[in-house]
């Protein structure tokens, strides 16, 4: 897990390292749907020594801020990011749980069609995503999602300023967290691991600034 968030780490600073150079560049809000399943394991503890796994589906949802370095312009590479606010409901058979935190999405695109009215591109997506569940009892279940998956995205161009995008992808991820146990009982914290996967579709409306 460290090494995975050292890379993340290096693509991040990476990433912002080239949008501060450029001179043009797009900036709007956006919103992300997606359902599909997921599977925890709570690793074996003292109050019961087993592990245990669960199997649940998924949905989700986030709206928040995002930037593209490249909306309209004929250049092959674009970098968009977005930061959210994200909510993800867990159902297992009926019963059910929401957690709620935030999440950064990295798309690197490649466009494959370019010109004045339309941007199609593709192109991978890296998500990070917490989120915090605050149990009736005190205690706290906090995951950690590392998400990778194929996006393809479609801008249109709307005047001297304005940009409408769609995209749609798939999202394999992994999970880490903890399950932090009310102090005044005798269970130790319990910690997650698992794996999920789920389709996304999304929306923006953004604002071209300095892109001619």
């Amino acid at each position: 897990m460290k090494l995975v968030l050292n890379l993340v780490s290096i693509i991040i600073v990476c990433s912002l390292c080239y949008v501060s150079n450029v001179d043009a560049f797009g900036l709007g809000v956006t919103s992300t749907i997606g359902t599909g399943t997921a599977k925890h394991t709570y690793e074996s503890n003292t109050y019961n020594g087993i592990d245990t796994e669960y199997k649940y589906d998924t949905s989700r949802a986030s709206i928040g801020i995002v930037m593209d370095t490249n909306l309209s312009k004929d250049k092959l590479f674009n970098y968009r990011l977005g930061m959210v606010y994200e909510s993800e409901e867990f159902d297992r058979s009926g019963f059910k749980y929401q957690a709620k935190g935030g999440s950064i999405e990295n798309d690197f695109g490649f466009g494959i069609i370019r010109n004045d009215l339309i941007r199609l591109w593709v192109g991978p997506e890296l998500r990070l995503t917490y989120l915090e569940k605050k149990w009736d009892n005190n205690s706290t279940t906090s995951l950690f999602e590392f998400g990778l998956g194929p996006v393809v995205g479609v801008n249109f161009n709307l005047g001297p300023v304005v940009t409408i995008s769609a995209k749609t992808g798939y999202i394999f991820n992994g999970t880490g967290g903890i399950r932090s146990n009310n102090a005044s009982n005798s269970y130790n914290d319990t910690d997650i691991k698992g794996s999920g996967n789920y389709p996304i579709f999304n929306l923006s409306l953004l604002f071209r600034i300095g892109e001619k």
